[in-house]
């Protein structure tokens, strides 16, 4: 008898470890702010890229998606998500693209995820490209947002420098402005 109270002890417990571990499991806030923070510090450490062979450019493969734990903390209201497009604002603006960067590195607190520029290329446009901001951050962070886009929108008017290079009278190269 004791044995067979035992058994079906056993066997219970088994089935409910294995229906537990075939259910999926809804990942937490904290969950999904963990899941940030490791993308963040794996992304941003210099230390977790190597460089391809066929660009020769830097490249880091993330620990996971980042995109469904973002959404999930606009949604529970933690974080706020601003798709904006810059339009006086050109991307070939090297300098407005660099100062977007650096921004978001000084206030990487107040800005939790952020990148310019996704290009569709299924739908691609033609023309020059505005500035195009994902950016993620909670909702005490709208100032630094907004200085931020301020401060972008003030780079509109300024252009690049250009060089042409030209023969000068002695007949070698040099540079314009």
């Amino acid at each position: 008898m004791k044995t067979r109270i035992i058994i079906a002890l056993v066997v219970g417990i088994s089935i409910g470890f294995g229906i537990r571990s075939l259910a999926p499991i809804k990942p937490t806030m904290a969950d999904h702010w963990r899941i940030v923070r490791e993308y963040r510090e794996h992304v941003l450490n210099p230390e977790n890229y190597t460089p391809d062979p066929q660009t020769g450019l830097s490249a880091t493969e993330p620990p996971q998606d980042l995109d469904l734990s973002l959404a999930a903390l606009v949604s529970a209201g933690e974080l706020r998500h601003l798709d904006v497009v810059l339009p006086t604002v050109p991307y070939s603006n090297r300098d407005a693209t660099r100062h977007f960067m650096a921004f978001c590195e000084r206030h990487k607190n107040e800005i939790v995820w952020a990148y310019g520029n996704p290009s569709s290329v299924a739908f691609p446009t033609k023309g020059e490209q505005p500035i195009h901001l994902q950016l993620w951050f909670p909702e005490s962070s709208i100032p630094v947002v907004q200085q931020l886009i301020s401060e972008l929108e003030e780079m509109e008017s300024k252009k690049e420098p250009t060089k042409k290079s030209t023969l000068s009278s002695e007949g070698t190269p040099s540079d314009e402005r």
